[in-house]
């Protein structure tokens, strides 16, 4: 690999910047568990929600949150270091 001077210090990090198969499955898994569970609390949510309606929004919200908190705890885990 030609690494240019400009580069300097990012050089280090370059091997870091892509994901292993390890790393990918990790990650994936965890956002199908999050977006399944996810599911499984906006449904119990849809069905015990005492009112006229129930509210579409927070039930996006909360599929949509699970998944992005996963991702997080994974880089804050460490595996995910860049």
């Amino acid at each position: 690999m030609d690494t240019s001077p400009a580069l300097g210090p990012f050089t280090d990090m370059l091997p870091n910047l892509f994901l292993e198969g390890q790393d990918i499955n990790d990650v994936l898994f965890s956002m199908g568990l999050a977006i399944v569970i996810a599911l499984v609390i906006s449904q119990i949510y849809k069905h015990t929600h005492r009112g006229m309606n129930f509210e579409l929004s927070f039930m996006s919200t909360l599929v949509l949150l699970a998944p992005i908190v996963a991702v997080v705890m994974l880089f804050i885990r460490g595996d995910l270091v860049l």
